[in-house]
């Protein structure tokens, strides 16, 4: 996993684009054919990462994780306080909410501010990403974006929404998400696409 988590965390491009972005769009329209093998590893990362054995993960003091991005004004409705949905894809978010603000301004929609409140006793479907490439502008194996990954498809619940009327990465748009300790079986609503850059 340490290969699929470097590869997944690099700053190197393709065409342009960052493979965590080339594999998400892959798993939200559902081509997996070529992203299987690395989605597999990764999910087994962000879901394996609590054995007996395993090693200590650095949780936020506060239990909060961030994320920044852009959202277009049309999928505004869907995010209504109470409503519980799904991301179809691996979804980065840091404990660092400064971390956010480089990821708000790379958008060209409305920036948009997401914190996550982490369940106390941890979440199942979420790991510490602890290592690099090095193409960060910081030296490799080390946590460079105090970066937590969350396994495709997991579950949250709107906690609140705040709409700015004239949003900027000073002023987000803000929602605030509660994660899950374990993921409900029935739950199927996916989100629309606009959850950041990947």
């Amino acid at each position: 996993d340490k290969i699929a988590v470097r590869m997944y965390t690099t700053a190197e491009t393709f065409s342009g684009r960052e493979l965590c972005g080339i594999l998400n769009e892959a798993l939200r329209k559902d081509q997996v054919e070529h992203a299987v093998v690395m989605a597999r590893v990764l999910n087994s990362f962000c879901v394996t990462g609590r054995q007996p054995g395993s090693r200590h993960i650095r949780w936020p003091a506060d239990q909060k994780v961030y994320r920044g991005g852009g959202l277009p004004p049309r999928h505004r409705h869907f995010f209504i306080p109470g409503r519980q949905y799904r991301v179809p894809m691996f979804l980065s978010t840091s404990g660092k909410k400064g971390v956010t603000v480089e990821f708000m301004e790379r958008q060209t929609e409305e920036p948009i501010l997401w914190t996550i409140e982490l369940d106390p006793r941890g979440c199942k479907h979420v790991n510490f990403i602890d290592r690099h490439d090095g193409s960060l502008n910081m030296r490799p194996n080390t946590p460079a974006e105090d970066e937590f990954l969350f396994a495709p498809y997991s579950a949250f619940t709107v906690q609140s929404v705040a709409w700015q009327p004239v949003p900027s990465t000073a002023q987000p748009h803000e929602i605030v998400l509660a994660g899950r300790l374990r993921q409900p079986r029935r739950l199927r609503r996916p989100a629309p696409r606009p959850l950041g850059v990947d």
